[in-house]
């Protein structure tokens, strides 16, 4: 939607990897959040966008805007950006979050799969490292 999202390129065909040797075609559309400007690649199955349309689209997008977002806004989180990895011979999606200190006089990154950031967004791994950050600036 035009408050949560706009479209950052056109929309592609392309296939997924399930496990083995399985694959599924997907078409890609790349967005960028608002008011954030993430840029993250969407992917909706083929089969669901040939029979629903772009409602598909739309309603993925509209999720990963606000996983992305809400990633966004968390304390200690001073950015967001998606992101792929080799992870068991495959690539998968990515989110990359900058966690910087109380301070903000230092940062480090958090890299953590999509499918495996959870109802929590990973708070508590951003909670931990920003504390390793504060103790390491109080040496």
């Amino acid at each position: 939607m035009a408050e949560t999202f706009e479209i950052a390129g056109g929309a592609y065909e392309d296939v997924e990897f399930v496990g083995g040797t399985s694959t599924q075609a997907v078409i890609v559309t790349p967005i960028r959040t608002k008011p954030s400007g993430i840029y993250i690649e969407v992917r909706v199955l083929k089969s669901a966008f040939e029979k629903n349309g772009a409602s598909v689209v739309n309603a993925a997008a509209l999720g990963w805007a606000d996983i992305f977002e809400t990633l966004a806004k968390q304390p200690h989180v001073g950015g967001v950006q998606w992101g792929q990895q080799q992870a068991g011979g495959q690539v998968e999606d990515v989110a990359i979050i900058t966690v910087v200190s109380s301070s903000g006089a230092s940062s480090d990154s958090l890299t953590v799969p999509v499918n495996a950031l959870g109802p929590k967004l990973d708070e508590t791994a951003i909670a931990a490292l920003a504390k390793k950050l504060n103790e390491l600036e109080a040496l």
